[in-house]
């Protein structure tokens, strides 16, 4: 008789197994040992002189543990799930280990399991209510939830938002521009004062301009915004490289 080693063994895995385990003679097809431990390199010993070892999708079947399992006389590896990324197939190739598994699962047997299934439906616009009476009247139990009102809240939000941080940087520039114009205009005598004395003391119309525009270069006066968020008034003077607040 064919001997079956099987790991991750549920109750349910048994009433199943020993329920189909018929046609042999009036007897039991198959003498199964059923393992609750999970197949690893040291549960693989529990299946010496079993023919097939039936695992699932927790069970280690790497190349350590074929090994184990072929040298103990097991010729066939029977895996009840539809996935095998569990196994190494090129070491069980060469160990001569056949490897078989469920292909495809009976709709049946999920068809009563509870689900949650989660879609979006973008309809044209004026269809809304007429699709969602349809969509209730057919599934009583599904809960739709528009989503266009709360998206166009959401858009409203963030262009006002925008909107407030463009006003707020448009302000702060133009007081700035303000400023530098007024220190400009405060400035005007001081400079026809200056120009007025160098030209007295000789000096050319290319002195008096040069010097004029070496004042502007070194001394600009800017707005910034602390940390605080408060308007406060900085003068850079570039040519000594301080910085005075």
């Amino acid at each position: 008789m064919t001997t079956m080693a099987m790991f991750s063994a549920k109750p349910y895995d048994r009433r199943s197994f020993d329920a189909t385990n018929g046609d042999g003679s009036n007897g039991p097809a198959l003498q199964i040992r059923y393992h609750e431990s999970r197949l690893d390199r040291a549960t693989a010993t529990y299946a010496v002189d079993a023919d097939v070892v039936c695992a699932f999708v927790n069970d280690d079947l790497s190349a350590d543990v074929l090994e184990v399992l072929a040298a103990s006389g097991t010729r066939c590896i029977a895996l009840r799930c539809s996935g095998f990324n569990n196994i190494d197939l090129e070491a069980a190739e060469r160990l001569e280990l056949s490897v078989v598994r469920v292909p495809s699962y009976s709709p049946n047997a999920v068809a009563d399991a509870p689900h949650n299934l989660a879609a979006t439906i973008d309809l044209p616009a004026g269809r809304e209510s007429a699709t969602m009476r349809a969509l209730l009247a057919e599934f009583p139990s599904t809960s739709v939830v528009e989503v266009k009102g709360v998206i166009g809240q959401v858009r409203t939000i963030v262009t006002q938002m925008a909107t407030a941080i463009t006003a707020a940087t448009a302000v702060a520039v133009l007081a700035g521009i303000a400023v530098l114009i007024g220190a400009i205009a405060a400035a005007r005598d001081v400079r026809m004062y200056d120009a007025i004395v160098l030209r007295t003391l000789g000096a050319t119309r290319a002195l008096v301009g040069a010097n004029q525009l070496q004042r502007y270069r070194v001394r600009i006066d800017v707005i910034a915004i602390d940390g605080h968020g408060r308007l406060v008034r900085r003068r850079d003077v570039l040519a000594g490289g301080t910085i005075g607040a």
